[in-house]
Parts: structure tokens; sequence; C-alpha cells
């Protein structure tokens, strides 16, 4: 029996000839493609055979864990009582829903955000009382910690030119529907008020101090604000837009559905920017830095709720491609095969992609 470093080898030859060799050449002669099988495996090889595989399957696999498998909430979207967070891990238990999260030894504020928000659907889902006063406690502590409606990063984070303290839009939003969902339960309004004040954070812009960066069409939310090299993060703005959404519904407020408004028209005329075609990158600062597996899980469950707020059709067509590419059993393949395109350019066409899989194999 092959050793499974040997099969992995095999499938992933396979593959870059479908992805190189792919449509009608009358010039492609069986001797070229027997040349670049055998550049492709000395490729292969070269980068670590199995080991590379391993890496691969780690940065972009699905997540191993079930608690991980981050899930998008599509229903009662439109309605002023906020409900369940939008992403979410899977309905297995509360200690399942709260453990990845808020089992960390060092917590960020954002995290404290999320985790308030992660009890807060624990408590929704499974009528957990434990939950609730952890969500109760989270949201006490972060309006504690803000100031004037700024829910501030305490820590340098010099590889995005971040000096503390600092803002950032995936911040801000969480702590908005924190505070939304803590004021809807006990009507302090000063909940309220933390709310409103980071909003008005959120819709300042960036050469402000505030977050908001003027696009061409629309605006976009910065996770890293910065005047001098934007960065354009696509989760950070799609968390961004959840959070003004939670306000508009909440209260309202036109200054929010227009907010809203603007970062969907960014977020539809940039998506391009992201998309390798079965794939996201990061930022616009860097296309070949490919999100993590588990990072472009919960951005295409972002663009799932967007479509089911908004029924733009790119965004469900794009979500679908992503998700498609995610859960083919050959991804990982496909990866290689772009990352030797990069280095190796070649003939891409071939008579007959199936003959040659045959033949491969």
């Amino acid at each position: 029996m092959p050793q499974p470093s040997q099969v992995v080898s095999d499938r992933l030859v396979i593959e870059v000839a479908r992805r190189v060799l792919w449509k009608t050449d009358p010039e492609f002669s069986q001797q070229k493609l027997s040349e670049t099988s055998v550049k492709v495996r000395a490729f292969i090889e070269n980068m670590g055979g199995e080991a590379w595989y391993r890496n691969y399957l780690k940065r972009f696999g699905y997540p191993q864990n079930p608690a991980e498998n981050m899930t998008p909430a599509l229903v009662d979207l439109h309605s002023e009582q906020l409900g369940v967070y939008y992403i979410h891990p899977p309905r297995i238990s509360s200690e399942t829903m709260t453990g990845v999260i808020c089992n960390l030894e060092k917590m960020n504020i954002s995290l404290h955000a999320l985790c308030a928000l992660e009890n807060r659907n624990a408590a929704m889902m499974f009528n957990d009382g434990q939950a609730l006063a952890k969500f109760h406690e989270l949201a006490r502590w972060l309006l504690a910690n803000q100031r004037d409606g700024r829910f501030e990063w305490t820590t340098d984070f010099p590889e995005r030119d971040q000096k503390a303290p600092w803002i950032s839009a995936l911040t801000q939003s969480f702590s908005i529907s924190v505070m939304l969902r803590e004021y809807q339960f006990d009507h302090d309004p000063a909940y309220l008020d933390a709310a409103t004040k980071a909003l008005a954070w959120l819709r300042k812009p960036v050469q402000q101090g505030g977050i908001a960066w003027r696009m061409r069409k629309g605006v976009w939310y910065e996770e890293y604000p910065s005047a001098g090299n934007p960065s354009h993060v696509l989760n950070g703005h799609m968390w961004a837009l959840f959070g003004i959404w939670d306000y508009y519904r909440a209260t309202g407020s036109k200054i929010a559905r227009q907010m809203f408004d603007d970062g969907i028209t960014a977020l539809r005329t940039e998506l391009d920017k992201y998309d390798v075609g079965y794939w996201s990158v990061y930022a616009q600062t860097n296309r070949v830095d490919m999100v993590t597996g588990q990072y472009m899980q919960f951005i295409v469950g972002q663009l799932r709720v967007l479509y089911a707020i908004t029924e733009i059709q790119r965004f469900k067509k794009v979500a679908d491609r992503w998700e498609r590419a995610q859960q083919q059993d050959l991804l990982f393949a496909h990866n290689a095969a772009v990352e030797y395109l990069k280095a190796n350019p070649v003939a891409r066409n071939v008579r007959d992609s199936d003959a040659l899989v045959r033949r491969a194999r």
C-alpha cells in the first residue's frame, strides 16, 4: 500500500494538472504533459511533501473542533428586538457556545465583547441563567471600561501600525451589540448612551481619529484605522456592519441606516478585490495573504447574513462559491496548483484533461 505522503502527492499532482492544463490546445503534447507532471511532483517534494500538505490542511482546513464551526443566524434580522447574534458556534451546549472564546487566558477588549455575545446566545438558546449572568457581568465591564464611547485597545499592535490606545471597527461593533442587548434587557440609559457614542466613532473619518474611510463608492469601516495606509480588512468591515445594523434595528436611527447602506455600497463595490476565484484574501494591502479556513468559514457566514438582510444576490453567489471551495476534498491540492503556477507559469491547455487524470492515476 502506498504511504500517506505518496497518496497526497499523487492527488496534488492530479489536481495541479487539472488546473494547469485546462482547455484544448492543439500544440500541447504528451511529452509536455509528462514534463509538467514531473515538475509539479518535484515542486511538491521540494516544498516538504506530506509535511507541506499538513501545513496547508492546518491553515486552510475546515475547523476540526465542532465548537469552532461558526454558524450564521438567518432569522429575525429586521425586528426591533435583538436576538441571537449574527454569527455563533453550533447549538450543542452552553459550554460549547462559550468555551472557545471565553476560556482564553488573555482576552482583549474585542474578545470580552464577543464572549458577552456568546453568553447571551447560550442564555437564549438553552435558557441558561448562568450564561445570562455572565453576559450581564461582561456588559457592565465593557461599560465601565469605555471612554466616551471608545472601546479601546490598551496594547500596541505594531504589525498593523496601531499604538495604544486605539479603536477598531470590530471592537466598536461588538460593543454596540452588547450595549444594546443589555439596554433592551434592563432599560438602563447608560448602555444606550454608550452605544450611541460608539456609533459616532464608527461614523467619524479615520483622518479625524475615527474609523470610517470614504471609498470611491460608499464607506469602509476600518478594523485597523490608518490615515496613511488603510488596509480595508474584509471581515472587520462586515463585523462593523452588524453593530450598525443592530443600532438601526433597536432605535430606527436614520443616521445608522445611512451608515449601513454606505457600508453595503462599499462592500458590493470592493468585494471582487478580495476574491481569488475560490478563496478570500484578508485585506486589500496584500493580495496573496489568503485567510485561514476558520476565517473563511465565518466570512462566508457574514456574507450569508448580509444577503439575508439586503437580498443582494452578489453576496450569496460569492458565499456559495467560497463555501464550495471550502468543502471540496481537493481544495488543498487546488491551493498547491495556485502556488505552483505563481512560481512556474506553464501552458494551461490540454486536449483532454480527463485523459490526463486517467494517466496520472
